[in-house]
């Protein structure tokens, strides 16, 4: 199976205005998740879909695809899947897709390979996932406060956005990076960091170092 990995990386951001090529641990933060993907075995192809300048300058360094955005796309609201039809449609020949959140840093090369590996060999399994362990519980106004669960006794998955990967018949027909049946691929609770605010650069920033995905 040929397998292209995408990264999305738009130029705005409501939050943390651009966050995809702030520094984080000495390089634009887009930078690393590149990095990840070329040093995947499996991975066949990069190409970054971004409407920012300095993004598109930061792939360039490396030699991968740049997929101009156009601003439709790049919105809030745009789905991340309508972004992933778009490169697919641009005459790219894949058999299977890797969507890569460069705001979800905390994966390793191995991660990706694996999560590819999977989906290759098991033939009723067409998505994989990665997920940790939630670890609170989902608050609602009518939640009855006596059921509240110990955070031990939590037992879901949550998805930590490092890695989706799925093949292209299953995304083109699914108009979804996952569905049901999604195959959950376990990561450690460390990785459920996503960068949204100023705050999670810091976090992420600590982890990244402290677990040697600055190497």
């Amino acid at each position: 199976m040929s397998v292209l990995a995408v990264i999305p990386a738009r130029a705005g951001s409501k939050s943390l205005p651009g966050k995809n090529w702030k520094e984080f641990c000495g390089k634009p933060l887009v930078a690393w998740t590149i990095e990840q993907a070329l040093l995947a075995k499996l991975v066949d192809r990069v190409v970054v879909s971004t409407d920012s300048p300095e993004v598109a300058e930061a792939a360039n360094g490396y030699g991968v695809y740049v997929k101009g955005r156009p601003p439709e796309l790049a919105t809030d609201e745009a789905p991340t899947e309508a972004v992933l039809n778009q490169v697919l449609r641009n005459n790219i020949s894949a058999d299977l897709v890797v969507l890569l959140q460069p705001t979800s840093p905390l994966r390793t090369p191995k991660d990706i390979d694996e999560c590819v590996e999977r989906v290759q060999e098991a033939a009723e399994k067409d998505w994989d996932v990665s997920v940790t362990s939630a670890v609170w519980n989902h608050w609602e106004a009518e939640f009855p406060c006596r059921d509240r669960k110990r955070r031990q006794d939590i037992a879901r998955l949550m998805e930590n956005g490092a890695i989706y990967a799925t093949t292209r018949k299953a995304l083109l027909e699914n108009n979804n990076r996952v569905a049901k049946g999604a195959w959950p691929y376990p990561m450690p609770r460390w990785t459920r960091f996503e960068i949204d605010e100023a705050d999670d650069f810091a976090v992420c920033e600590m982890l990244f170092r402290e677990h040697g995905l600055d190497k």
